[in-house]
């Protein structure tokens, strides 16, 4: 048998030299699909990596952790949820997601195994968690997109958000709209106060980033 606390601490030591990668940055797998706790893991270079699990008193925060791929199989370890382990095939692609507890041994898994998708093209440019400005609060709210469709912004404003041809449409439970927008420069956020004036100028412009681009630090 074998404690994930151990094998955390021998791959967290490993994550100074960085971590291998058969896939363009950032990695993007959509676990549980389909289910009431689906969530996605990002896997940034360096050895970062954010999950849109909702945890703890900030839901639209998602997850921070690390992460190490060892042959075929790639492990995340988050401080505040489950390990995450992800198998691959010879190809690379990925045919097995399963869920440890923290400091369970891994003949002791709780979390019922899945077949994980991977994430590509444009809906991949969206997916994750975002940092929206919002006056009167320092450093912004975090806003959680999950490749299924679900969308939630801090404190707890719920919303769906789905590709159109400008980017991502997001319409939230207060009738606000946001379109979010990949330009030269980064990623647009335009803020439209309800659905029937979308047509017209946005109310607000702001530059928004997601969480994992840059600067990230993550310790074990």
């Amino acid at each position: 048998m074998w404690d994930w606390r151990l094998q955390a601490a021998v791959w967290a030591f490993g994550l100074a030299f960085g971590a291998s990668s058969l896939h363009a940055f950032p990695e993007i797998y959509a676990c549980n699909p389909g289910q009431p706790d689906a969530f996605d893991i990002l896997l940034f270079s360096g050895g970062k990596a954010v999950t849109t699990r909702s945890t703890g008193n900030e839901p639209a925060r998602g997850g921070r952790a690390f992460w190490n791929r060892s042959g075929n199989r790639t492990m995340v370890f988050s401080a505040n949820g489950p390990t995450d382990v992800l198998d691959f095939n010879r190809d690379g692609d990925p045919i097995r997601y399963r869920g440890f507890v923290s400091g369970q041994l891994i003949d002791e898994q709780i979390i019922r195994p899945t077949d994980p998708k991977q994430i590509n093209g444009r809906l991949a440019l969206f997916t994750g968690i975002w940092i929206f400005p919002k006056a009167g609060v320092p450093g912004g709210v975090y806003a959680l997109l999950r490749s299924n469709g679900e969308a939630l912004m801090a404190p707890g404003l719920a919303g769906r958000w789905t590709l159109v041809a400008d980017g991502a449409r997001c319409e939230w439970r207060d009738g606000s709209v946001d379109l979010l927008v990949r330009t030269r420069s980064g990623v647009e956020r335009r803020t439209w106060t309800s659905a029937a004036s979308a047509g017209r100028d946005p109310d607000q412009r702001s530059p928004i980033r997601r969480v994992g681009e840059d600067g990230l630090r993550v310790l074990p």
